[in-house]
């Protein structure tokens, strides 16, 4: 063997030095072609083992196969390949075995043994007698060297065996312990781990059979599968033929499998298209539970006996996705109903939402529609409560066009969508009866609710198993309601409710894991010739309109149906991908229904507890439906033949995908430069956004609250809100009046996190639904300003340096403090009942205070702490109208600063900083919070003793990275990549329709507005960008979350070294490529930190150096003009000139030098005003060189050196 392999692979390596490449493949298969007969049970080994076959792999094969014993063959030493000449097959019966298909010279039972003539030499030799070993102790030696291949396919045939065995536990079902323990191999002993059932699936005359293998033995230091030829006979009543080296098993003169001899009585099965090896294909009870929409154990049993192609032995472990999501309380009675007599007598339908998030289609209720008879269900997904009659026409149009049936009772609750009065004429016109259900009677709609119940529980056991996020909802429903109508129901006996609907029993082969990992056959069409062949998705359920599977890549949110798909049901799609945007959050669902996850599909026959009656009043909803809220193999899957007897494509209408609106809600047209003040709320709102902890969830609804995980908590601040409200005088309950707007509110839930990201409190607030109101009627005015970061930052600079307090108070319910003008009413908020025990049906609330969401809040409440602060003998600033100065004969100075209910303290006198928080106290229902650590998403670290005070948002970057899936990305050292430029997308929305980046760069913006200078020529660039986003600003975005992930602790720090406020201006002439517009940058400082910075394009287009310097030099004499007035107001009146540092010669002389330049006669006279201000000593202009100019950065991109030159310089610590 060694010299036969030896010249073989010679030749081989030969043929390849001559530069041709010849097909390993076909070489390694003609190596095998010329073994000898022995070797065919290694040839068929290879073959079926599923791996290419290859060269090396060959010669290894055989190597180790040449050193095992061997069998005689007259053909050992000839390296032929001659096909195997069966004998004709033989009819009559064996005299030696009693059994037919061969003579008694081809019989391999044994001889009777001499006895007597054994013992009698047995006992002269030994003294004792010689037990003879036993037969399956023989066949064990020879099946432990006859392979080494361990394929769980491979099996072994033995003649005379009574034991079948196998070394892979994974093929054995209801495994179980073995009473034999042991068993002896010749001169070894081999244990026995355990014993259980292997079941194939026979197909015989196209009709597929399972056969059980019982008592298989499980060994696992087997090489191989041993299966017992005298077993089949037996128990099947098959027969078994013998010719020459092969084995022919026949039933009912069918052959059902064959073996070529390995050696005595040992035979290698071919397994093939006849024979399928069922528990192999790792169809296990809890695949089979997942396939079916985590179906019920109860379910599972009787579903086995009404379906094809789905096996279940009775046997279940709990499941804890159906833990998660079907927990539930006690039933209640019973009661007894009339049922339909015929398909669409009777048609239940319910609306379930609003879901706390849209799905991928926008979606955010679905309607069911449920045939009393059958109980089969049709879902719709709605964008409105609207859209429920739309959707009722085109069931009805469905239904009633397969059946040929008309509806003839429509059963629903007073829901306004059921009884508007299009659908009530419609209904009238089609001579349907429309029963309704008692109002505050959710009984009576026992069996829609049920039903959505069921869609949801399963939905969200299957959102949970398969670690997906919220936003798959609908997806989820719409399969479990798939599954659903293909299981079984009390309701319907001894048949699913498509065989009741249509007649047909269906066929569940075609069933998959909803969420598991998918590979997408790509059309030849659609790739080039080196393209993968496949593409990774995930599976999402079913087609309606056709035969194919859904599947969404949910990373583009591409969905497509495909047929030729292979799954690997054992890994969900989130589990084994690196890219994970999604996870399961299950907070979706809330509210809990008196149904047992064990037993859903029994609580369906006779659940309605009272006949329902006829309600022709219209009322309002009676809000009856509180909320909705793997060992599988490797197959590829063609449902040309999975589906074709199983259930027809559902009919729902096609459901385009769009982009979430989430993505389309944060526009940033026009709006490129990093100073405008009408961002800086919309920028915090992003900034509180992304500081959300995703590991605290907060309630969507009071049911969420009050009977979720913190249930105690919440349920303490509610009552601590209504309490405070009603000693508030915030409303006074009186009767509804006529001709008024009544607005609605709702309740919203918070989890309030300190410095350090922990939870500080839980918050809630009763928010009014301000969208309601009308303009002139409800309200008038409704601006209120809020305090700007510069000047924040230029008091924290100024605290430092004069050792100044800074004291904290948090206004408690800011807004309802402030007195309300207009008349307002507003619908009894949820809760309200238990802490007024009168009778609140038609009574409304009057507000006599301003409430959160009310459009006119914030003034109101601007306006009253206005007031306040002025009768404390405060004066508005001239530089900040939310900035408040106080200095009394003593000349101690008390500074107030407002954002909304969020007040900061500037005192050089403790004194009066406590007489003044007092009187705040007294005035206003304020929480004393102490020295300020924490404000506006910003951590303030104070060090009086030494003099020094730093910023950090590392809570905010880290949420901002954590909420794109930046969290765990490499840090780079710069913001932007200097050898790429950026510029304007030629296409329309290039690539980016589904990517956030509006909402992206606002999260950045709040950063760069705040603590990060660092980042704001970078942010200020990508703004510009907004309307219309290609790739390549994306990666530009994420670079900048990149550097930010190196830099989130970067604090922006000021000292008490030098206190005067020191201007830099820079400009990049011509930076922008597409325009030519230069770029302006400035920034001042005030204790070696920025105060102050702006990077922002130049309005128009200068033609040299000096005037786009000299333009900058405009902007920040201006700034600086502003920051003079702070100084001078606070009375720090030794700062009178700020010195301003330029690096171009020429705009220092232009703009201390009034004279006629051809240069520069063009510019804007606006820019001249520079002149006015260094003459009047407002500013200074002095000489900087390029290398030493901070602002340098805030103008371009910037190497690393310079980078790191720059930011230091600004006070910013990286």
């Amino acid at each position: 063997m060694t010299d036969y392999l030896h010249r073989a692979i010679s030749a081989y390596q030969q043929l390849k030095s001559t530069g041709i490449k010849p097909d390993e493949e076909l070489i390694a298969g003609i190596i095998l072609a010329n073994l000898p007969d022995r070797f065919e049970p290694l040839i068929m080994a290879l073959k079926n083992c599923g791996e290419k076959i290859t060269v090396d792999n060959v010669r290894n094969r055989l190597l180790t196969e040449d050193v095992k014993p061997q069998v005689d063959d007259s053909r050992e030493h000839a390296f032929v390949n001659e096909k195997f000449k069966s004998k004709k097959y033989f009819k009559g019966k064996c005299f030696k075995c009693n059994l037919y298909g061969h003579k008694s010279s081809d019989c391999v039972k044994p001889s009777r043994p001499n006895v007597g003539y054994n013992e009698n030499k047995s006992s002269k030799k030994n003294g004792f007698k010689s037990k003879q070993p036993k037969r399956e102790e023989a066949y064990m030696a020879d099946v432990y060297v006859a392979s080494s291949n361990t394929d769980p396919n491979i099996w072994f045939m033995d003649s005379c065996a009574s034991y079948r065995m196998t070394p892979h536990k994974e093929l054995i079902d209801n495994y179980t312990k073995p009473s034999i323990k042991l068993i002896k191999t010749g001169s070894s002993v081999i244990e026995v781990e355990g014993v259980g059932n292997v079941t194939f699936l026979l197909s015989r005359n196209k009709k597929k059979e399972n056969v059980t293998f019982t008592n298989v033995l499980h060994v696992p230091k087997l090489t191989a599968n041993l299966l017992s030829i005298k077993y089949l006979n037996k128990t099947f009543e098959m027969v078994s033929t013998f010719t020459g080296k092969r084995c022919f098993v026949y039933k009912n003169k069918h052959l059902v499998a064959s073996g070529t001899g390995v050696s005595d009585n040992l035979y290698l099965l071919d397994i093939c298209n006849e024979w399928a090896l069922i528990t192999h294909n790792s169809i296990s009870n809890d695949l089979l539970h997942k396939r079916a929409g985590h179906l019920s154990k109860g379910g599972m049993i009787r579903l086995k006996d009404m379906v094809e192609g789905f096996t279940f032995n009775g046997e279940l472990d709990d499941c804890t996705s159906c833990i998660k999501g079907k927990m539930h309380r006690q039933p209640f009675p019973k009661g007894k109903t009339k049922r339909a007599k015929e398909i669409l007598g009777i048609v239940h339908t319910d609306l379930c939402g609003p879901m706390n998030v849209e799905s991928i289609g926008g979606s955010q209720y679905f309607v069911s529609f449920i045939d009393d008879l059958s109980r089969m269900t049709f879902v719709y997904f709605l964008k409105h409560k609207s859209e429920v009659f739309e959707k009722f026409k085109i069931f009805q149009l469905h239904v009633e066009k397969q059946t040929g049936r008309p509806i003839k009772v429509l059963r629903s609750d007073n829901g306004t969508e059921y009884i508007s009065n299009e659908m009530i004429k419609y209904l009238a016109s089609k001579g349907i009866k429309h029963q309704k259900s008692i109002p505050y009677t959710s009984e009576q709609m026992g069996v829609a609710e049920r039903n959505n119940k069921t869609l949801v529980e399963r939905a969200r056991s299957m959102l949970a198993d398969a670690h997906l996020d919220r936003k798959y909802w609908a997806e989820a429903v719409e399969t479990a309601n798939h599954c659903k109508n293909i299981s079984p129901t009390v309701a319907v006996t001894g048949m699913t409710p498509y065989e009741k609907w249509s007649g047909d029993k269906p066929n569940l082969e075609y069933l998959r894991v909803f969420g598991c990992h998918a590979f997408v056959h790509i059309p030849k069409e659609k790739r080039t010739k080196w393209d993968a062949k496949a593409k990774e998705m995930m599976f999402i359920g079913y087609c309606q309109d056709r035969k194919g599977y859904r599947l969404i890549d949910p990373v583009s949110y591409e969905i497509i149906n495909a047929r030729d798909v292979h799954f690997l049901e054992n890994q969900m799609y989130h589990q084994t991908n690196t890219n994970k945007p999604e996870f399961y959050n299950d907070s979706l669902f809330s509210g809990s229904i008196a149904i047992s996850s064990d037993d859903e599909d029994n609580h369906d026959s006779n659940i309605e507890t009272e006949s329902l009656v006829n309600v022709n009043s219209e009322i309002d909803s009676s809000g009856n439906i509180t909320t909705i809220n793997d060992n599988a193999s490797d197959n590829n899957t063609n449902l040309d033949n999975a589906v074709d007897n199983s259930l027809p494509a559902l009919t729902r209408p096609y459901r385009e995908t769009r982009l979430p609106n989430r993505y389309q809600d944060f526009d940033m047209n026009g709006m490129p430069d990093l100073q405008m003040s009408n961002l800086n709320h919309m920028c915090y709102v992003q900034a509180l956004a992304a500081m959300q902890n995703d590991c605290c969830l907060e309630p969507k609804t009071i049911d969420e609250a009050v009977n979720g995980v913190d249930r105690n908590h919440w349920k303490d601040s509610i009552s601590e809100t209504i309490l405070s409200h009603i000693k508030n005088k915030t409303w006074e309950i009186v009767d509804k009046p006529e001709n008024k707007n009544i607005i609605k509110c709702k309740w919203v839930f918070k989890i309030k996190h300190n410095s350090k990201g922990e939870i500080e409190r839980y918050k809630t607030r009763l928010v009014a639904k301000g969208f309601s109101q009308i303009e002139g009627v409800d309200y008038n005015e409704t601006f209120s300003p809020v305090v700007r970061y510069t000047t924040l930052r230029v008091l924290l600079a100024f605290a430092t340096i004069y050792d100044w307090e800074i004291n904290q108070l948090d206004a408690v319910m800011a807004f309802a403090q402030g007195t309300l003008n207009e008349e307002i009413y507003m619908k009894i908020p949820e809760g309200l009942n238990e802490y007024d025990q009168g009778n609140l049906e038609g009574k409304v609330l009057k507000l006599n205070r301003a409430l959160d969401g009310l459009k006119q809040n914030g003034r109101v409440w601007y306006q009253m702490l206005k007031n306040g602060l002025v009768e404390m003998d405060f004066r508005q600033s001239s530089f900040d109208s939310c900035a408040y100065i106080k200095v009394d004969q003593n000349k101690d100075i008390d500074i107030v600063t407002i954002y909304v209910d969020d007040l900061l303290i500037f005192s050089n006198s403790v004194k009066l900083k406590n007489w003044d928080k007092e009187q705040l106290k007294s005035t206003f229902k304020m929480k004393n919070l102490g020295t300020a650590s924490f404000c506006l998403g910003i951590k303030i670290e104070s060090d009086r003793k030494n003099r020094y005070v730093s910023l950090n948002q590392t809570q905010y970057v880290e949420g901002v990275l954590c909420r794109y899936n930046m969290h765990e990305s490499h840090p780079v050292t710069t913001p932007l990549d200097t050898n790429k430029s950026i510029t304007k997308s030629i296409a329309n929305m290039e690539d980016l329709t589904r990517v956030p980046y509006q909402m992206a760069v606002g999260s950045l913006l709040y950063a760069a507005q705040a603590t990060r200078p660092d980042i704001g020529y970078a942010v200020n660039l990508l703004c510009q960008f907004c309307s219309n986003p290609s790739r390549t600003h994306w990666t530009a975005v994420k670079r900048i979350m990149r550097y930010l992930r190196g830099t989130a602790e970067t604090t922006l720090n000021y000292n008490r070294n030098n206190g005067d406020v020191i201007g830099y201006c820079d400009s990049n002439y011509g930076g922008d490529i597409a325009d030519h517009r230069s770029t302006t940058g400035y920034v001042f400082t005030i204790g070696g930190g920025a105060v102050s910075w702006c990077s922002k394009r130049q309005p128009t287009v200068a033609t040299s150096t000096t005037e786009a310097e000299y333009m900058a030099l405009c902007a920040a004499a201006k700034k600086a003009i502003w920051l003079n007035k702070i100084v001078t107001d606070i009375g720090l009146s030794h700062i009178n000139t700020i010195p301003v540092h330029c690096d171009n010669n020429g705009v220092i002389n232009l703009s201390k030098n009034n004279v006629y330049h051809t240069r520069s006669k063009h510019i804007d006279i606006q820019h001249h005003f520079v002149r006015e201000v260094i003459k009047n000593g407002h500013i200074t202009v002095k000489s900087m060189p390029t290398a030493s100019m901070i602002a340098d950065f805030l103008t371009k991109s910037v190497q690393r050196s310079k980078h790191e030159m720059c930011a230091p310089s600004m006070g910013l610590k990286l």
